[in-house]
């Protein structure tokens, strides 16, 4: 196993507290460290706003050094609690001067995975998606989990599976690679799904499918059904103790996605799909997830 980090990026909010245990089991099971960061404004991050303010700042570094703390206790309680394997994990606390977003970007260089809550305590309560996650899914070098607010529970969704969406292009293959090492070490399922839709922008009955129609009622169109058997290829060989599960629908990819991360523990998705164009950051699908998703989302950025 690479000694490459699990990083989370910590600020005392309930979602950062989430971060933290889902990132806490992840180092577990890939038998790496656990590296928790935690940032506050320095003198040279100010730009004058804090002149004059030295006990701002202080409060600052103050709560910061108190939610790291917090979130080590966190970390610790979780490693201790999980039954995801016996290995030790180091954890490692990092108390930065410096703001969130370069500070992160710099640790996604040599992390494996970088863990974030879907919102921290900046965010306006309107706000689904904090400013500092939406930067990271867009620009971090290492793939980004985003730890959903609301109700889901890790411990309720232990056994579920993993679900990778798949169109084959370049970040999708990517999130392939990255899906069928999540599902290996959890040892479960994993449901590799092709929501097709070009022909739903031709034919109006598909953008209404009826709510009871599960996603397992797959249909196949015109060589849609070659899309995961050419893209799963050689990895079931590699990976021969995860049970695949292909799905194949004519339907809107977000709709369907959300509708298996209802029972799902994590989806994986490429930060940009087959229809993106080469200027945006993310792609409609996965911007769409990071707002709806029920479950953890593990984001799998391109450069190409």
């Amino acid at each position: 196993m690479s000694v490459n980090p699990v990083v989370v990026g910590v600020d005392g909010s309930e979602q950062s507290c989430h971060a933290v245990r889902w990132g806490a089991r992840e180092a577990q099971l890939r038998r790496q460290p656990l590296r928790l960061i935690a940032t506050h404004p320095g003198v040279a991050d100010d730009s004058g706003f804090f002149a004059g303010r030295p006990d701002v700042l202080t409060d600052h570094r103050e709560r910061a050094a108190t939610a790291l703390a917090q979130a080590h206790t966190l970390a610790t309680a979780a490693l201790t609690d999980s039954t995801a394997g016996v290995a030790a994990v180091r954890v490692e606390d990092e108390l930065v001067e410096g703001m969130p977003v370069p500070t992160l970007l710099r640790a996604a260089e040599s992390a494996t995975v970088l863990v974030v809550g879907s919102r921290g305590l900046s965010a306006f309560s309107a706000e689904l998606i904090g400013s500092v996650t939406y930067a990271m899914v867009g620009h971090a070098e290492c793939p980004v989990a985003v730890i959903p607010h609301g109700a889901w529970s890790q411990e309720l969704h232990a056994n579920g599976s993993v679900v990778v969406g798949v169109d084959g292009s370049p970040a999708s293959e990517l999130a392939v690679t990255m899906a069928f090492t999540e599902a290996d070490l959890r040892g479960v399922e994993l449901v590799a799904v092709h929501a097709y839709s070009d022909l739903a922008l031709l034919d109006p009955d598909l953008a209404d499918r009826p709510a009871g129609v599960s996603p397992d009622d797959s249909v196949d169109g015109p060589g849609q059904g070659h899309v995961l058997a050419e893209r799963l290829a050689g990895w079931q060989e590699r990976y021969p103790g995860v049970t695949v599960r292909r799905v194949t629908v004519r339907d809107r990819p977000v709709r369907t996605l959300l509708e298996w991360s209802e029972t799902a523990q994590l989806v994986v998705v490429g930060s940009r799909g087959r229809g993106g164009f080469a200027s945006m950051i993310l792609g409609s699908t996965s911007r769409a997830l990071l707002h709806t998703t029920s479950c953890p989302l593990l984001v799998v950025r391109s450069s190409r």
